[in-house]
């Protein structure tokens, strides 16, 4: 199993939602770089590319990257789902 992040997944849908890896960075109050470098080293650790990047265009989904985008959103969604019912059951210390 490979492994990867649910924070270097969000920042890969960021730069699908946003079409570009400096409006996902914006949008993700990050550096270019810092989620450039996320989504690569996500790129790295599943072994295929997700985007096709170059200088002056849009950041645009591989076919293997639109094929795990569709499927991971659900994924974050319940990951936000449970974080968010752990913290309505956790009494606060």
């Amino acid at each position: 199993m490979s492994d990867w992040t649910l924070r270097q997944a969000r920042y890969f849908l960021a730069v699908v939602d946003h079409g570009s890896v400096s409006a996902a960075a914006r949008e993700e109050h990050l550096s270019q770089g810092a989620l450039s470098m996320a989504v690569a080293q996500l790129e790295s650790a599943l072994g295929v590319q997700l985007l096709v990047r170059g200088r002056a265009r849009p950041a645009t989904p591989t076919a293997a990257g639109l094929r795990f985008a569709d499927r991971l959103r659900p994924i974050l969604d319940l990951a936000d789902e449970a974080l968010s019912l752990i913290h309505i059951s956790e009494p606060t210390r």
